[in-house]
């Protein structure tokens, strides 16, 4: 069986991932939403390889809340927007 942990956020500040010392995605969840989880990796994010993962809660700051988390997503060439419903474990490419 795989456990999930849930991954600490601050309201309207991102959770930066770090891959080998670099940032490599960036998580936030919406206070009135919180079961939903919304990343954004960069193009230099690897899944299921050997690296070592770091995670910053509260690094970056979202004072306009979702609307410009995903803002920012759309302009970082090549990232990709995915939400996580932490409920289902259901991810969906937006």
């Amino acid at each position: 069986m795989s456990v999930r942990k849930r991954i600490p956020t601050i309201p309207e500040r991102a959770t930066i991932v770090f891959q080998n010392g670099r940032p490599c995605a960036e998580l936030f969840r919406d206070p009135g939403m919180p079961e939903v989880e919304h990343w954004v990796l960069y193009p230099n994010f690897v899944v299921g390889a050997d690296v070592e993962t770091m995670w910053i809660a509260g690094a970056m700051i979202y004072a306009g809340g979702l609307t410009e988390f995903v803002a920012r997503a759309g302009s970082i060439k090549g990232a990709r927007y995915l939400k996580l419903d932490s409920r289902t474990g259901e991810w969906f490419a937006a």
